[in-house]
């Protein structure tokens, strides 16, 4: 549902949206003509959020240590495992598969 709101400064109209989720935005009209605009920004925040949430797990933190040391010339152990010809194979470039292979070996 749109209702008119009033023209911009600059002379563009612009409208009050209600959005499927419930919010209200206001869209300048050639936003919503040429499907610039979908949603209040909601869609948007729901696939930034779409994650394993696993972030603060100890096996996170191991994966992540692993693929730095291998790869990041910086890191302080580079030189015993990246350093050396040592890499993350192409699977585990991913967090949960390496997560699947660990299974309950670590939580």
């Amino acid at each position: 549902m749109a209702k008119l709101n009033e023209r911009t400064k600059n002379g563009h109209v612009q409208w009050r949206c209600l959005c499927d989720c419930g919010n209200t935005s206001t869209v300048l009209a050639n936003n919503l003509t040429n499907g610039n605009t979908s949603s209040c920004g909601c869609i948007s925040s729901r696939l930034k959020r779409k994650t394993h949430g696993r972030s603060d797990t100890k096996i996170y933190k191991v994966w992540s240590s692993m693929k730095h040391r291998c790869s990041n010339p910086n890191d302080a152990s580079y030189y015993n495992y990246g350093g050396r010809g040592i890499g993350v194979c192409d699977e585990w470039q991913e967090f949960l598969p390496f997560c699947k292979w660990v299974g309950h070996r670590q939580s």
